[in-house]
């Protein structure tokens, strides 16, 4: 016998309905279960017939962003659910969220998994999220689900923004003005101050933006394995009261690009060519699902070897020449192209 998963047994407790017989008279009794927040003018949030569980199950959260992101699970309708075409409407239950500090409102998204018990099918594991915008201080944000049916339950978490925060956003680009995005350079930023240690990635279109920052001074820098250099070097930006844009690197990044086609001249996508450079490898990136079996990547001056490796557990290439040591100076290379067959 299968396992019955205890996401099974609490939509059961949704579904059974003890009778208990007093004196002549049915009364039908559902049964309970536990959750967050708090029972107050909010609802009643001792049903658990949804939970807040991400960030905190706790009452209360503080939050530096704009905007919080909750999630949790809710219940799945005893009476209008059905299955099982894989959308979260077959749970016959509405997520909804409402800021009670701003008045603002709106659906969570939610999803629904399907499980199997004896190799009959049911629902199982319904979740919800919602981005929910902030004012400054306390917020009240409450959720709620509900089935056509009339069966309700909420949560409720206060989230405290205790300050204004803002955006430092630019780009990083080659001197050609190509953007250095993290998936063709690895290059990274890393922002430090005022109680801020962390990094951020740098978009295909070599664009950044990093939010939910406190006034204050920082020192933005980018940082890489390869040994490219930046103008400038670093950045120091100074918040104070609004979001600071136009904070640029420029890298000294030129690309090696090719491309990887069968003996017919067509591209093959999913292979990836490992960069490396005085026998270690570096980084790696993949021709492009896209592009027809095309890649490039951009690296600082130097000698590096690109190794073609197709992965892929049906179909099996080896590729021609294995291998290329390309060297780059002050300009890009083109054309380290490979012949892949099929074996």
């Amino acid at each position: 016998m299968e396992k019955v998963s205890s996401a099974f047994m609490n939509n059961l407790r949704y579904v059974c309905l003890i009778f208990v017989v007093t004196f002549g008279l049915i009364t039908i009794i559902g049964s309970g279960g536990g959750g967050g927040g708090s029972s107050d003018n909010t609802g009643d949030t001792s049903n658990g017939l949804i939970t807040i569980v991400y960030p905190t199950s706790e009452s209360s959260y503080t939050e530096y962003c704009n905007s919080v992101d909750l999630s949790g699970e809710a219940f799945i309708s005893p009476t209008w659910s059905r299955c099982c075409t894989g959308s979260a409407e077959d749970t016959g239950v509405t997520v909804t969220w409402e800021n009670r500090t701003t008045g603002e409102n709106g659906n969570a998204s939610q999803r629904v998994d399907i499980c199997y018990l004896l190799f009959s099918p049911y629902l199982c594991d319904h979740t919800w999220s919602a981005s929910v915008p902030l004012a400054l201080g306390d917020n009240l944000i409450v959720v709620t689900a509900s089935d056509p049916a009339g069966k309700t339950g909420k949560d409720s978490i206060t989230v405290v923004k205790p300050e204004y925060t803002y955006c430092i956003s630019g780009k990083v680009v080659n001197m050609n003005g190509r953007p250095l995005g993290t998936s063709v350079s690895d290059i990274d930023l890393h922002l430090s101050g005022e109680n801020i240690d962390e990094d951020a990635i740098v978009y295909a279109n070599g664009s950044y933006e990093i939010a939910c920052i406190p006034n204050g001074s920082y020192t933005l820098t980018p940082t890489s394995p390869m040994d490219y250099t930046f103008e400038p070097e670093y950045h120091t930006i100074v918040i104070n009261g609004s979001d600071v844009s136009e904070i640029n690197f420029v890298g000294n990044g030129y690309f090696i690009s090719g491309r990887v086609k069968d003996e017919n001249d067509i591209g093959i996508s999913n292979v990836r060519i490992d960069l490396s450079s005085n026998g270690s490898k570096i980084f790696h990136v993949f021709t492009h699902n896209t592009d027809k079996g095309y890649y490039e990547v951009a690296v600082p001056n130097g000698t590096y070897t690109l190794t073609p490796l197709y992965i892929d557990f049906v179909r099996h290439y080896t590729c021609t020449p294995e291998n290329v040591t390309v060297t780059v100076n002050n300009e890009d290379v083109i054309n380290v192209n490979f012949l892949a067959k099929l074996n």
